[in-house]
C-alpha cells in the first residue's frame, strides 16, 4: 500500500488522516490474497485504472483486487474444497487402521529422536497431493503473481 500512497500523495494530510486512510484500505482488503492486491496496485500505478490522476477509494481498490481474482476463482474454490474435504460415511478397515497406527508410531519415534527435527509438510506439495487424491488437476502456475513454490518451503522450514 505504501507504493500506492507514494504514487498518489495526498496534499497536507495529517498523521491521523494518514492512519485512518491506511486503516480504511486494510479493512477493505482484509481477506484478499496479496497477489490480487499487488496486481490491482500495478494497474492503478500503471495507468490501467481510472484517469491516473487520483488514487482510488479503498472500496474501488478492493473491487479491482477482487476482479483480479475472477480468472482463478474456480481453481481457488476447488483448492478450498479439496483442503476441507472429509470422508463422510467412510469406515476404515482393520488393515487400514493398523497401517495408520504403525505410521503414527514411526512418526512419534522420529520426532522423539534427539538429533532429528521433523521436516514440516510442504503446503504446496500437500495441496497437489490432495488434488491428485480427489482426481483433479490444479494449475498453480496459472495464478498471476502467486508465490513461487520455494516460498512455501521457506515459510514451512
Amino acid at each position: 500500500m505504501a507504493k500506492l500512497f507514494a504514487a498518489f500523495p495526498a496534499a497536507r494530510e495529517g498523521e491521523m488522516s494518514v492512519k485512518l486512510r491506511v486503516e480504511s484500505y486494510a479493512e477493505a482488503l482484509a481477506g484478499l490474497p496479496l497477489w490480487a492486491v499487488t496486481e490491482a496496485r500495478r494497474d492503478v500505478t500503471g495507468g490501467k485504472f481510472g484517469d491516473g490522476k487520483w488514487c482510488p477509494s479503498s472500496g474501488e481498490f478492493a473491487k479491482l483486487a477482487r476482479e483480479k481474482m475472477k480468472p482463478v476463482e474456480g481453481q481457488l474454490a476447488l483448492v478450498h474444497r479439496v483442503s476441507n474435504a472429509t470422508a463422510d460415511g467412510y469406515e476404515p478397515t482393520a488393515e487400514e487402521r493398523a497401517r495408520v497406527s504403525e505410521g503414527w508410531s514411526e512418526l512419534r519415534s522420529e520426532l522423539s529422536d534427539a538429533g532429528k527435527a521433523a521436516t514440516p509438510t510442504d503446503p504446496f506439495e500437500r495441496l497437489q497431493e490432495l488434488a491428485k487424491l480427489a482426481g483433479i488437476t490444479v494449475d498453480f502456475d496459472s495464478i498471476p503473481d502467486a508465490p513461487e513454490p520455494k516460498t512455501f518451503r521457506k515459510v514451512g522450514a
